[in-house]
């Protein structure tokens, strides 16, 4: 079905309900938990002169969160998948709110590594268990704008994050706490507040919905089993397993290059505001925050312009190439100049294209994917994509201490987004799951 084309009254409305019932709130939801991840981006421009970080353990900081995320980011999406999204999305906001807050009281490297890997651990399974619980309610001619629309939040939460972190740390001394304590306390609170919340509000799944009437149940549900690859069928018909399934040479491919992306992002996510504030190192916080928004900000208005069009035109892979590849040139014009405003442009090309080809990403995943395989794959790739954010901090970290300039960082980032274009391109346009589908028609016949 294509995105615009006619349907029943009655799945138009049911849809529409989804979208205005699911959308918002996990929209604030994924926004807080970035907020949450992130903070520690802006907290470390007054942070490690406290603690006595160097760039490099600061990057350690950074990147041991994703030791505990991806431990348990499988497991998370498997444990969502049996007790339901409303009880598991809300124990990982309250959680990670919880251990957000916490890094407030870091007192030095040891402190601050244990409550970074602890909050990896609480927010693991957060992006894939929304993506995953995406796929309960939009039928597929929608996911890659209701997928764009939901990662919106991520480019948003660095806009958000980047204004309040400039104003918040101003406060700086405000009842004995340092501007960087407040941010923690401020920024982690929200999630708390959303995770009690969501106890209550979200719904598993459509025929759970008092908000749905009978008929929009079924029209949605109907809607969602006509939209499902016959694949996990097929598999078991032609004897072939999870392992074909999730280590298929097109999954493979989509792990390896989502590492690639990730790698990028946490250059944008961990390292861009120092970066910005080379750009413009005297001016105030509060509109350091407002120029360091930049970046995000175009990739906030990027994601869904690029993933309607990717569902008006029924096509993703080339969607997610051609802003990979503008996101390579972004990271290349960073590296290259040390002409402020040009610098500033690199790094907002580079967030354009590497968030705008994620909005469409994961609607590539669910084509390749079995529906019996999403809740393992999906995690899967996003493990291997965090793997890259783990990586990038580290790498970049030491750059710096090593070159003293953040040319190198990004050169780093360029090549591995490079080999993520690559494998991309490669990967078939419709996946083994849908071909397998398609071999068991034609058998039929």
């Amino acid at each position: 079905m294509q995105p615009d084309a006619i349907v029943s009254p009655v799945e138009a409305e049911a849809v529409r309900k989804v979208w205005r019932r699911i959308l918002p709130f996990t929209f604030a939801l994924l926004l807080f938990a970035q907020i949450d991840k992130h903070n520690i981006a802006f907290a470390g421009l007054t942070m490690r002169q406290d603690l006595g970080l160097s760039a490099t353990v600061f990057g350690l900081a950074v990147s041991i969160f994703y030791v505990g995320f991806i431990i348990f980011e499988i497991p998370s999406n498997v444990v969502m998948a049996r007790v339901g999204a409303r009880i598991w999305l809300s124990r990982i906001a309250i959680t990670l709110g919880l251990a957000s807050v916490a890094t407030m009281f870091a007192t030095g490297p040891q402190s601050l590594l244990v409550i970074r890997f602890l909050l990896g651990v609480a927010e693991a399974g957060m992006v894939p268990g929304l993506l995953l619980y995406f796929t309960y309610w939009f039928p597929r001619a929608y996911r890659a704008r209701a997928n764009g629309w939901l990662l919106v939040s991520m480019p948003v939460a660095g806009v958000v994050t980047a204004i309040l972190s400039g104003a918040i740390l101003d406060l700086n001394g405000a009842l004995g706490l340092a501007g960087w304590q407040w941010l923690f306390l401020l920024l982690g609170t929200p999630s708390i507040l959303m995770g009690i919340a969501g106890a209550w509000y979200l719904t598993d799944r459509p025929d759970r919905a008092r908000w749905l009437s009978d008929p929009e149940k079924s029209a949605l549900t109907a809607s969602l089993a006509e939209a499902r690859p016959q694949a996990a069928a097929t598999t078991q018909a032609k004897g072939l397993g999870w392992a074909h399934a999730l280590f298929s040479r097109d999954v493979m491919f989509l792990a390896i290059a989502n590492l690639g992306v990730f790698i990028t992002l946490a250059v944008l996510t961990s390292w861009a505001p120092q970066i910005v504030r080379t750009v413009v190192p005297n001016e105030s916080f509060t509109l350091f925050g407002f120029i360091a928004a930049l970046p995000a900000l175009a990739a906030a208005i990027t994601i869904p312009v690029w993933a309607r069009r990717s569902d008006l035109k029924n096509e993703r892979k080339w969607h997610i190439v051609i802003a990979t590849a503008f996101s390579v040139g972004g990271l290349l014009l960073a590296m290259s100049t040390e002409i402020p405003w040009l610098k500033l442009t690199g790094l907002i090309m580079c967030s354009m294209g590497a968030y705008g080809g994620y909005g469409v990403f994961w609607s590539l995943v669910t084509q390749v994917l079995p529906e019996r395989h999403r809740p393992a794959g999906i995690a899967m790739i996003h493990a291997a994509g965090t793997a890259g954010a783990m990586l990038s901090p580290v790498v970049v970290g030491y750059l710096r201490d090593a070159t003293g300039s953040f040319s190198a960082g990004l050169l780093f980032a360029a090549v591995m987004l490079t080999i993520s274009l690559v494998l991309l391109a490669l990967v078939g346009e419709r996946g083994p799951a849908a071909a397998l589908a398609k071999d068991a028609h034609q058998g039929a016949h």
